[in-house]
Order: C-alpha cells, then structure tokens, then sequence
C-alpha cells in the first residue's frame, strides 16, 4: 500500500506508548468509531488489513483479566498475518483516508487495552516482534 508504510510507522509508536497505558492516562481516549464501519472504500488488502487490526483490538480487549491468553492470542495472529502485512507493504494499492484512520483507532485501543498486560511476557513479546516487523517493512 502506498500509505501502509506510514500508518505502519504510526502504529508502532501507538504501541511503543503501551507503557504509558499501563501507568494509567489522566483521561482515557474517546471510544473510536468501529472500524469495519469506516471502511468505506479500498481494495481487498486495505480491508485485510483493517480487520487484522481491529482483530488484535478484539484480543486485547476480550483478555484483558487473562494476559497470559492475550498474549498468546496476539503472536498466533501475528503469526497467522505477517505474510499480509508484508504483502500490503510492498504493494502498489493505497489505503484510503478512511482505512489509515480505522488502523490507528484499532491500534489505539490494541495500545490502551493491552496496556494493563503489559508485564506479562508473552505480550512483551508481541510488541517486541510486532515493532520490529514494522520497522522491518518501513524501512524496506
């Protein structure tokens, strides 16, 4: 995607603040809108893409009182999509306006609920493999 390189970069700093989540923010962020509503236009990759992020949204926020699992939950889709992350990289299709900001409202809330795990090993781990594989395509 021309644009998944940038919202990839943008992503990664939403993550890199899960710290920040887990000491608690003085105001907590208004709800974004569903995502999956918000796709309004795009190819079939953009709207991959979207629903693996608002995927890890759901994770995080179905586990948030069993980290262990969230963190788990989180590699296997990792896992299960870092072909379709690396292909939307390198890819010539264009999120739309629309798609980019469905992305970061479900990263924001992947970053706010995962930050009450964010001790737990297996979601350190998450974000260590998930930072490195978009500073991975960002630079590539």
């Amino acid at each position: 995607m021309r644009t998944f390189t940038f919202v990839v970069a943008l992503v990664s700093l939403v993550l890199a603040a899960v710290p920040v989540f887990a000491q608690g923010a003085p105001e907590p962020a208004p709800a974004p809108e569903p995502a999956a509503a918000a796709v309004a236009a795009g190819d079939e990759t953009s709207a991959k893409v979207v629903a693996f992020f608002e995927a890890l949204a759901t994770i995080a926020d179905d586990n948030k009182t069993k980290c262990g699992e969230m963190g788990i939950a989180l590699n296997n889709a990792l896992n299960e999509n870092e072909k379709l992350l690396r292909d939307s990289a390198y890819s010539d299709s264009a999120a739309s306006p629309t798609e980019e900001l469905a992305i970061m409202n479900a990263a924001t809330q992947l970053g706010e609920h995962a930050g009450v795990c964010y001790e737990e090993a297996t979601v350190i781990t998450f974000f260590e493999r998930f930072i490195k594989l978009t500073t991975e395509l960002d630079a590539g």
